[in-house]
């Protein structure tokens, strides 16, 4: 038991640091990071995980969130790439670019859009717009 007592501490600054933003990395390439990983889920259906990277205020039940993210998955992703990052205080915004296709239009379609992120408690958070 006493081991366990001792080595709380130890895993929690573990596991903690694991979800921070590392020391010494730049704000806006810890932001392109955590937008590339965020969207590699997103686009691997993995919205359990997406929707712990999603900033918790506004923020509504799972059922809701999961289906405005599933929204895209009207379209063939062909490819995304995380574009412009800018970072001003604790507020961050990134272009993403995309690549989709749908039948019947025979070329993929390209769409640029930003979204925004919030920076607290040492993390990135994506913010999602319902409605």
């Amino acid at each position: 038991m006493k081991r366990i007592v001792l080595l709380l501490p130890i895993i929690l600054s573990l596991l903690l640091g694991c979800a921070t933003v590392p020391k010494g990395m730049d704000l806006k390439e810890s932001l392109k990071l955590k937008a590339e990983e965020y969207w590699k889920l997103r686009f691997q259906d993995k919205y359990e995980e997406t929707y712990k990277m999603e900033y918790k205020a506004g923020l509504p039940g799972f059922a809701e969130y999961k289906e405005t993210a599933q929204l895209i998955k009207k379209f063939k992703i062909e490819s995304f790439n995380i574009g412009k990052v800018e970072v001003e205080g604790e507020k961050g915004t990134v272009t993403v670019r995309v690549s989709v296709s749908r039948p019947p239009i025979p070329m993929p379609v390209k769409d640029v859009f930003t979204e925004e992120w919030i920076f607290r408690d040492g993390n990135w958070w994506h913010i999602m717009r319902f409605k």
